[in-house]
């Protein structure tokens, strides 16, 4: 708080003590809203001024490393987590088909629609996996009959009668 602002609030304090006295009411806080204030004000006093502190101990060689290392952290993260994952073009061919999805582990077993490309003649879906990992996988023809990919690499029995295809992300 700025002086003058202080010495307006002493002021209005000084006033409401007044106008109580003549009510017959004692009461005597300025002292104590005072004391607050300029408690406040030496607890801001207590915190060194930062730029001042960063004039008195910051070189030219440890500012540009710290310009440096704010900007390479994020890219550094960002890289890092892209690195975990593995994107995958999973594709079918089925004349036929109205409509085919993919349902596997890596979505949680919720069906995701594939596009079709008239030009390849083939269904596609782009999907992000997680690297150094196995997942199980099948089609969906027309919303209801699922078909291992028979372009896996390997299949494994499904539990239900079926099969699953694998993909690992290796």
């Amino acid at each position: 708080m700025k002086e003058n602002d202080i010495q307006r609030v002493e002021e209005r304090l000084e006033e409401l003590g007044r106008i109580c006295k003549k009510d017959g009411t004692s009461i005597d806080i300025s002292g104590q809203v005072l004391a607050r204030i300029h408690a406040g004000e030496r607890e801001k006093a207590g915190f060194p001024d930062l730029m001042a502190w960063l004039k008195a101990h910051l070189t030219l060689p440890s500012a540009v490393l710290a310009v440096i290392l704010c900007l390479a952290i994020p890219v550094i993260f960002y890289s890092v987590s892209q690195a975990k994952y593995k994107k995958v073009t999973f594709t079918y061919s089925s004349p036929g088909a109205e409509k085919v999805s993919i349902s596997g582990d890596f979505t949680e077993w919720r069906p995701e629609r594939m596009e079709y490309d008239p030009d390849r003649k083939e269904w596609s879906i782009e999907i992000k996996l997680e690297k150094f990992k196995r997942f199980k996988y099948v089609f969906i023809l027309n919303d209801g009959k699922y078909i291992p990919d028979p372009r896996a690499g390997s299949m494994v029995d499904d539990g239900f009668g079926g099969r699953d295809s694998v993909i690992s992300t290796i």
